[in-house]
C-alpha cells in the first residue's frame, strides 16, 4: 500500500481523464454557533443557531416591475438571441416613446400590446418602477439554472465524482500564472485580499478559464458548483473540479479563512510524504479564482469575489453510510476494511493538525469525503478498500490554537461535552477534535447518528451530550454490532470513554494492525 501511495502522489503532470456524467455530488455544510440558546434543524443534524448577520437587503421584497422577468431568460426556440430586425423595431419604438412628451405621440407600451408578434417588450420599463438589469449574453445561457438557486437547496452536500487521477499535482507557485493586483475593469469592485500569500494563490484568467456547470451543494456561507478548469489557448486541456462560491460579499471572509488554512496544509504536504510516505488526508485545493456577475448572475452588480477551487470528490461519507447495506445484523455499516481505513485517515489528519498546532473544530460525517480511483485499465479494483480514499474537507472553522478567542461554529451531535459548559467559556482543543472523530467512527460502525436514540428534543439532547455518555445511548441493535467487533469497540471506548490522548490512540491502533 505504501508503494501505491508513493506512486499516486508523484509530482509528474496529471494525465487527462475522460469526463464521466455519472457523478454524485457533495459540498460543505458549515455548523452554527454554540453560544446561543436557540436551535434549528438541519438536513442531517441539529445545529445551534448562532448570531450570524443576515443580509437584510437580500431578504427585502423586490419591487414590482412592468417587465415580465421571463424576458430576461433565453427563449426556448432560439436560445435567447434576437434578430437584428427585432432590435431595430425595438429602437424605433423606444425613440417614439422618448419623444412622446414633445409631440403628443401614442403610448409606445400600448403599441407593444397591440403588436406582440412584431415587437419585443422586454426593453420597456416603467420609469417609476424598479429596473431589472438584463443579463449579458455570456451569462444568459447559465442564468436559467442559476436563478433557481434562490429558491431551492439540494438535500445532499457531496461533491461530484472526479475522473481525473488521484495524483493531480499542486498548482505551482509561478508569478506568470497568477493574477495581478490591479482591478481588471472599472465596472467591478474586486474583493481585496491584503495578503501576499493569498495573492500568489489566485489563478489568472489570462492563463486559466473557468466554466461553471451545475450546483452540487449549498451551505450557510457558500455555494458549491461543479465546473471545468482549462488552460487558455490549449484544446482538450480542461478537467472537472469543484468551486466554492461565497453567497454574498460579507461571506467572503469564510472563503479567505479557508484558503489561508488550505495554504498552510499544502505547505506541509511534502514534509508529510517524506516522513510517512502515506496518503494525505485533506482535500486538494488548487487556488482562488475571481468571478463576477457575468460568470455568476447571483452576485451583486459590481462584485468580483474570490472563489476556492478544489478537487471534485466521488461521494460523501454521510450518503455512503446511508446507502450501504449490511450482510448480517451484526455487521458494521461500513465494511471492516473501509472502517479501519477511515480510522487511519482521521488519526493521520489529527496528527497533522496537532503538528501544525491547529484544530479543525467541525469534524463530522458531512465533512468527510471519499474519492474512488480507477485502475489503469479504467476498471474498479476488486477490493473496495484499495480504490477508495477518504478526505477531510471544510476548513472554514479551522484555525491555530493561539488565535482562538471564542468557540467557532460547530454541529451539536459531534461536539465534545466540555465545549457545552458555557459558564467556563471553553475553547476547542486536540482532544475535542479527537472526540468528534470518534463520533464519526461510531456512526460509520452502527449507521446511526450519535445520540439518535435520545430523540430530537433540543434541550434534552443538549443535556444528554453534556453527560458525555454517548455509548450508553446506543440502541440494542447498535450495541450488538459493537459486541460482535471487540477491536472496534475497544478503539471507540478509548476515544469516547477513556478520553485517551491522540498519541496513545494512534499507538494502540498501530499495535492492533501489526
Amino acid at each position: 500500500m505504501e508503494n501505491q501511495s508513493a506512486h499516486l502522489f508523484s509530482t509528474r503532470p496529471p494525465r487527462r481523464a475522460e469526463h464521466s456524467n455519472n457523478n454524485t455530488t457533495t459540498g460543505t455544510t458549515a455548523g452554527l454557533s454554540l453560544l446561543d440558546t436557540q436551535f434549528v434543524d438541519s438536513n442531517t443534524s441539529l445545529s445551534i443557531l448562532g448570531g450570524h448577520d443576515w443580509d437584510r437587503k437580500a431578504l427585502a421584497p423586490v419591487p414590482r416591475t412592468s417587465v415580465d422577468n421571463r424576458s430576461l431568460l433565453p427563449a426556448a426556440d432560439n436560445g435567447g438571441s434576437r434578430s437584428s430586425s427585432d432590435k431595430d423595431e425595438n429602437n424605433s419604438v423606444h425613440n417614439s416613446r422618448t419623444n412622446e412628451g414633445h409631440n403628443g405621440g401614442t403610448d409606445s407600451l400600448s403599441q407593444c400590446k397591440k403588436q406582440p408578434a412584431a415587437l419585443d417588450c422586454s426593453s420597456f420599463v416603467d420609469p417609476n418602477s424598479f429596473s431589472t438589469p438584463v443579463l449579458s449574453s455570456a451569462a444568459s445561457t447559465f442564468s436559467n439554472r442559476v436563478l433557481s438557486d434562490l429558491y431551492t437547496t439540494p438535500d445532499s452536500h457531496t461533491f461530484d465524482t472526479q475522473d481525473s487521477p488521484l495524483n493531480t499535482p499542486i498548482t505551482p507557485i509561478s508569478p506568470g500564472l497568477y493574477a495581478s493586483k490591479k482591478v481588471p475593469s472599472a465596472s467591478y469592485t474586486r474583493f481585496p485580499l491584503n495578503d501576499p500569500d493569498l495573492e500568489r494563490f489566485v489563478l489568472s484568467p489570462k492563463v486559466f478559464c473557468l466554466s461553471l456547470d451545475d450546483k452540487i451543494g449549498k451551505g450557510s456561507n457558500a455555494y458549491v458548483y461543479s465546473c471545468q478548469l482549462s488552460t487558455v489557448g490549449i484544446q482538450n486541456s480542461s478537467f472537472h473540479i469543484a468551486v466554492k462560491i461565497p453567497i454574498s460579499r460579507n461571506k467572503t471572509k469564510h472563503i479567505i479563512q479557508e484558503s489561508n488554512f488550505a495554504i498552510k496544509l499544502r505547505n506541509y504536504q511534502d514534509e508529510w510524504f517524506k516522513i510517512h510516505n502515506r496518503f494525505y488526508p485533506f482535500i486538494d485545493c488548487y487556488g482562488l479564482y475571481y468571478l463576477n456577475r457575468e460568470q455568476f448572475p447571483l452576485f451583486k452588480k459590481n462584485d468580483e469575489l474570490p472563489c476556492l477551487l478544489m478537487k471534485k470528490m466521488s461521494f460523501g461519507l454521510s450518503a455512503y453510510i446511508k446507502n450501504s447495506e449490511r450482510g448480517y445484523e451484526t455487521d458494521t455499516k461500513l465494511s471492516l476494511a473501509l472502517w479501519w481505513k477511515l480510522c487511519s485517515t482521521l488519526l493521520d489528519a489529527l496528527t497533522i493538525l496537532k503538528t501544525l498546532n491547529c484544530v479543525h473544530c467541525d469534524i463530522k460525517t458531512d465533512n468527510i469525503m471519499a474519492l474512488e480511483v480507477e485502475d489503469n485499465d479504467g476498471s474498479h479494483h476488486h477490493d473496495h478498500k484499495e480504490n477508495i480514499f477518504f478526505k477531510v474537507i471544510d476548513f472554514s472553522s479551522a484555525c491555530e490554537l493561539g488565535s482562538l478567542v471564542k468557540c467557532p461554529d460547530m454541529t451539536l451531535q459531534y461536539t465534545a461535552p466540555e465545549l457545552l459548559d458555557f459558564t467556563k467559556k471553553p475553547l476547542p482543543t486536540f482532544q475535542s477534535d479527537l472526540f468528534s472523530a470518534g463520533l464519526v467512527l461510531l456512526e460509520a460502525a452502527t449507521g446511526a447518528q450519535p445520540y439518535a436514540s435520545a430523540g430530537y428534543d433540543h434541550f434534552f439532547l443538549l443535556t444528554v451530550i453534556k453527560e458525555g455518555r454517548v455509548l450508553e445511548w446506543l440502541s440494542a441493535e447498535d450495541t450488538n454490532v459493537l459486541k460482535a467487533h471487540p477491536d472496534i469497540d475497544s478503539v471507540l471506548r478509548k476515544i469516547l470513554v477513556e478520553r485517551a490522548p491522540l498519541e496513545d490512540v494512534v499507538a494502540y491502533v498501530d499495535r492492533m494492525h501489526v
